[in-house]
C-alpha cells in the first residue's frame, strides 16, 4: 500500500500534466488558426476546420476514460485493485479506439 503522501504527489503531478495539456492545445490553436487561415485561404480553411472538429469529436468518445483512471487508481487501497482499474481501462480505451477507426474508416470510404 502507498504512503498518502505518495498518493496525493501522484495525484497532483497527473492534474498537472493535465492542465498543462490542455494549456498547451489552447497555444498552439491560438498560434495555428491565423497561419492556416492566411495559408489555405477562408474556405479550404473551414473545410479543414470541420473536418477536424469531426475527428476531435471522435476522439472524444472514449469518455474521459484517461482522465478517470488516475483517480480509480489513487482511490483503490490494493495493489490487485489498482491494477485491475488499469487493465479495465486500458481495455475500454481499446474498444473505443477500435470504434473511433470503424467510425473515421467510413467517413473516409465515403468520398
Amino acid at each position: 500500500m502507498m504512503p498518502s503522501q505518495e498518493r496525493k504527489k501522484i495525484f497532483i503531478f497527473g492534474t498537472a500534466s493535465a492542465y498543462r495539456e490542455n494549456i498547451v492545445s489552447i497555444i498552439v490553436g491560438l498560434i495555428s488558426v491565423p497561419i492556416g487561415l492566411h495559408y489555405f485561404g477562408p474556405i479550404r480553411y473551414g473545410v479543414w476546420a470541420v473536418i477536424s472538429s469531426v475527428i476531435t469529436y471522435l476522439n472524444l468518445s472514449n469518455l474521459s476514460i484517461n482522465s478517470a483512471t488516475p483517480v480509480l487508481i489513487a482511490k483503490a487501497s490494493k495493489l490487485f485493485e489498482q491494477q485491475a482499474a488499469l487493465l479495465c481501462s486500458l481495455f475500454l480505451l481499446f474498444i473505443s479506439g477500435e470504434v473511433e477507426l470503424f467510425i473515421k474508416k467510413g467517413l473516409y470510404n465515403d468520398r
